[in-house]
């Protein structure tokens, strides 16, 4: 819903007055499946980099340690930013190509909703450049994004 809603923004036609009438539409259009285009690259971008993101965190909150093995707010914040903009580099392609079929016409051919006829293409046609439109502005976003979450994970672990 959110990415239809996105891609409309600059349309002269508008499909979709708002979130209801979007989500009334997509259930119209393609019953419940509809909300479930681009299941496949949002479960490779989400799956395995959870697992990635955690591992990058410890890492760098790790290699930040004082003297004494305790770790400062700064190097939290430093070790978390790290980890949004390691995980993002890796999964950014994947947000790509989820989007790119989550905003595919109704009427589509099937074989355009697959992750791989989308990475195919897409890559002869446009080259590695499609896949990181972007990306800067993500990895701007995802350092202090990253870096607050896991403060306040840190924190939340001290109180509980």
């Amino acid at each position: 819903v959110k990415c239809r809603l996105q891609v409309q923004q600059d349309a002269k036609v508008k499909l979709y007055n708002g979130p209801l009438d979007c989500v009334k539409k997509i259930w119209k259009n393609n019953g419940a499946l509809g909300f479930y285009r681009g299941f496949w690259p949002t479960f490779w971008r989400d799956g395995p980099t959870y697992g990635l993101y955690f591992v990058v965190y410890e890492f760098f909150k790790w290699k930040t340690l004082d003297e004494e093995g305790n770790s400062s707010m700064s190097s939290l914040l430093f070790a978390g930013g790290m980890a949004g903009v390691c995980t993002w580099l890796f999964t950014y392609p994947f947000d790509v190509v989820k989007s790119v079929i989550q905003t595919l016409p109704d009427n589509a051919p099937r074989q355009e909703m697959s992750m791989i006829y989308q990475f195919s293409t897409n890559y002869k046609l446009h080259g590695t450049k499609f896949f990181t439109q972007g990306l800067s502005a993500c990895l701007i976003r995802a350092i202090p994004a990253n870096a607050a979450t896991f403060l306040l994970y840190e924190l939340t672990l001290k109180f509980i």
